[in-house]
């Protein structure tokens, strides 16, 4: 949720800029008349050569033609604004340590071969994204053994209370937002009763996010209680772009078993015990199982570059699942000599051949294999924006994806039948049913189909609790990646029938507003579903100003009349879903630490896929008619939209 707050500190630096341009020009008049002209060429001179390397070097230009535009509008405030807030010379030693321990993380995720193999095999013109996820982002998958989804707050909480009484050994919180009330002081409870039968406790939480809900001694507070704690990336009154990446994800682990996340931060808003813009559409996910461990593996990361505890994650590995110790002794000795080891700590040798004839580790398919995640060293970034606190940071530009992956999936649901006319009529479909989602033939490339009710899977994968594939995923403003912004466009660039997308901001670049546009104009119905209550009204006009261009490419928009979504997903197809933190703005793309969970042929992305539905019948959908702008508005929004990597 963006904080209030920080918008005016935005907009007393502009005005500084502005002040300070006048101040030094008046000056130069006044007391260097004659040579008043001279100046104002070198100053211009100077900013040019700053806009220069600031092309040169760009690598998301829709985020640095803000900066470009300050500088040369104003050249010294601009180019001091600049330097102070966009071109991370300075980085903090909380985002050292996380790139160091990023890069200690990346041996805890083993990425079993066997399965990539399976979805391969089930899937192979569209096995980019799970490599992309698998390899290029380092997240591995697994065989799903279990998620629920639940599509409100109020409806996930329960489980939440539930499974955190089960804990036996540790629970692990990483939020946003923390604040004291009905949610927080419930779950409080249960911290300090498992405390006193000698479960460990740990919260993080993002000192910015709980800015004005928490105060400032609250980590001391807990830790008194016996719950270990400490704040994100604190607050401090030294302007800089470090203060501009905060902590976003939702993050909630027990015994290694179970993980949850979704939307919801930890505050009562969240579950609609409180209202505050209208009813807060958000929602949960719990994991069960093996891919739990990615949820362990990120918090451990964030948790250890603050606190600097634990020096072997594998001791929070569940018991029942691969055994820790032969992973620490045979898989990371395999990786010392340099080998690539899947998640039972095997050296790949075992299953497959291991190199091509350059060298590289390679899987069973014979397709190179990353042994490491993104880089490991600390990216240099050009490209910033004003922070949340008042400090400004950047996009960042990563390589493209993969193609994004999809399973051919014969699929008939009467589950639309109930949708009012003008909904129904626009599902597409064909066979028995006309508006049931088309099947992939067969008979094309993709042979082998994961029907719903029936999963046909390799023998290796042929389980009782198998439903689908998994892969719980995190994003980090501090490598070369826009992990989450290339999962929503593989999703996008390989939906065949239909691609949803919940988003409490539309607040994007031209890259995800073409892959937006040219997924629709391939003939896929691709539906948007914003707030109908906004939580800020500037953000609000902003996210409204995206809708003319992509109605006009096809795209259907809806907006949420009994108040604000707050839920980021994406569902495609009937088999492809991703649930997280991500929001479709800036911050979320490409400032903000973040996570989310994919998920592929599962039966329950049908409950993902229902949920969005019945959010739709209380929607109204916006037509082209509604946006009406006059010229002075219409220039504030074009203005508003060039400094959005600001807000």
């Amino acid at each position: 949720m963006i904080q209030a707050k920080p918008n005016f500190i935005r907009v007393v630096i502009m005005v500084f800029c502005v002040i300070i341009e006048a101040a030094i020009l008046g000056v130069i008049i006044k007391f260097f008349s004659e040579q008043a002209a001279w100046i104002e060429g070198v100053l211009r001179v100077m900013s040019t050569v700053v806009v220069l390397y600031i092309i040169r070097r760009t690598e998301h230009l829709s985020s640095d033609l803000m900066w470009i535009i300050l500088i040369m509008m104003f050249p010294v405030p601009g180019t001091a604004s600049y330097l102070l807030l966009g071109a991370d010379l300075i980085i903090s030693r909380t985002f050292r340590n996380i790139v160091k321990e990023t890069d200690i993380a990346k041996k805890y995720y083993f990425q079993d071969t066997s399965v990539l193999r399976e979805l391969d095999e089930i899937a192979p013109i569209q096995k980019g994204q799970f490599h992309y996820i698998a390899q290029s982002a380092g997240f591995p998958f697994y065989r799903n053994t279990g998620f629920d989804y639940y599509g409100t707050g109020e409806e996930g909480f329960p489980h939440i209370l539930e499974e955190m009484e089960k804990a036996e050994r540790y629970i692990f919180l990483e939020y946003f937002i923390i604040e004291p009330g009905y949610m927080w002081n419930q779950m409080l409870a249960i911290l300090q009763k498992k405390v006193r039968q000698g479960v460990e406790c740990r919260v993080l939480y993002d000192d910015m996010g709980s800015f004005g809900t928490l105060p400032s001694s609250y980590a001391k507070e807990l830790e008194k209680q016996g719950i270990k704690s400490v704040p994100f990336n604190r607050i401090t009154p030294v302007l800089g772009s470090i203060m501009n990446h905060r902590d976003h994800r939702k993050i909630l682990v027990i015994d290694g078993k179970v993980a949850f996340s979704g939307g919801i931060n930890l505050a009562d808003e969240y579950i609609n015990r409180i209202e505050r813009f209208g009813y807060w559409k958000d929602n949960v996910i719990r994991i069960k199982g093996e891919a739990v461990w990615s949820y362990t593996v990120l918090f451990l990361t964030n948790w250890n570059a603050l606190r600097h505890e634990d020096s072997n994650y594998m001791v929070f590995k569940a018991d029942s699942f691969p055994d820790s110790q032969a992973v620490v002794e045979g898989g990371m000795a395999a990786m010392e000599a340099g080998q690539t080891v899947n998640a039972a700590g095997q050296p790949v040798s075992a299953i497959g051949p291991t190199s091509n004839d350059g060298g590289q580790p390679v899987g069973a398919a014979g397709q190179p294999v990353s042994t490491a995640r993104g880089k490991s060293g600390r990216q240099t970034r050009d490209n910033s924006s004003f922070s949340i606190a008042g400090a400004a940071s950047g996009g960042l530009i990563r390589d493209l994806a993969h193609i994004a992956s999809d399973i051919a999936a014969d699929v008939r649901s009467d589950n639309f039948t109930d949708l009012p006319d003008d909904l129904a009529s626009d599902i597409r479909g064909t066979g028995p049913n006309p508006l049931a989602p088309a099947a992939i033939s067969p008979d094309s490339a993709n042979s082998q189909i994961l029907d719903p009710a029936s999963p046909q899977v390799p023998k290796a994968a042929d389980k009782d609790d198998f439903d689908g594939y998994i892969a719980a995923y995190g994003e980090t403003p501090l490598d070369y990646e826009i992990t989450s912004q290339n999962i929503y466009m593989n999703i996008l660039n390989q939906a065949v029938d239909y691609c949803y997308i919940i988003t409490p901001y539309l607040i994007i670049d031209n890259e995800l507003t073409n892959a937006i546009l040219l997924t629709a104009k391939r003939g896929v119905d691709v539906r948007i579903l914003t707030p109908g209550i906004p939580d800020k009204k500037m953000i609000w006009m902003i996210t409204r100003s995206y809708y003319k261009t992509l109605m006009k490419g096809g795209v259907k928009i809806y907006e949420y009349t009994p108040g604000f979504v707050h839920a980021k997903v994406f569902v495609s197809d009937d088999k492809v879903a991703t649930v997280g933190t991500i929001n479709l703005d800036y911050r979320s793309l490409y400032l903000h630490f973040e996570n989310g969970t994919y998920l592929y042929g599962s039966r329950k992305i049908l409950d993902i896929r229902d949920d969005y539905l019945d959010a739709l019948k209380v929607s109204r959908r916006v037509e082209k008619g509604d946006i009406k702008n006059g010229v002075f508005k219409e220039m504030l929004l074009s203005i508003l939209r060039l400094f959005t990597p600001l807000l």
